[in-house]
């Protein structure tokens, strides 16, 4: 009797231990500023739920605008996968024309128009493949 005690506690405890032993997450990058036009823009990467931008005007120090790049949500369940499995930062910041360029850890890519405050999600498209056609 006092052995079956022993494997219940050891179960319970090696599937509580297992999703937090998964759920460990590297730390995020420090994203350098960019200056572009008189304008700073800084990715704080504080969270990981939320990755935003910051316009800052080099000459006053003042912000100008926040911006949210992309947001993720997410349910606490005291069973299962943990919270920092929802994480992701941004790892790069690129700057082309008037549009900032930003790619995830995850490798997703989304491009904010600086004029317009507009953010939309970069597809990449595979190139066409043409088929062989097979000879008689």
């Amino acid at each position: 009797m006092r052995i079956r005690h022993y494997i219940h506690i050891f179960v319970f405890l090696f599937i509580s231990a297992v999703p937090s032993a998964l759920a460990k997450h590297v730390a995020a990058a420090i994203i350098e500023p960019i200056v572009h036009k008189g304008v700073r823009y800084v990715v704080p990467n504080d969270k990981g739920l939320r990755a935003y931008v910051e316009a800052w005007d080099v000459q006053t120090g003042r912000k100008l605008w926040t911006k949210t790049v992309f947001r993720h949500w997410y349910v606490p369940i005291p069973i299962g996968r943990t919270e920092c499995l929802h994480y992701e930062w941004i790892t790069s910041v690129a700057v082309q024309t008037d549009i900032l360029i930003f790619i995830s850890e995850r490798g997703r890519k989304y491009a904010l128009d600086t004029r317009t405050g507009t953010i939309r999600p970069i597809k990449e498209t595979q190139p066409n493949y043409v088929r062989r056609q097979s000879t008689p």
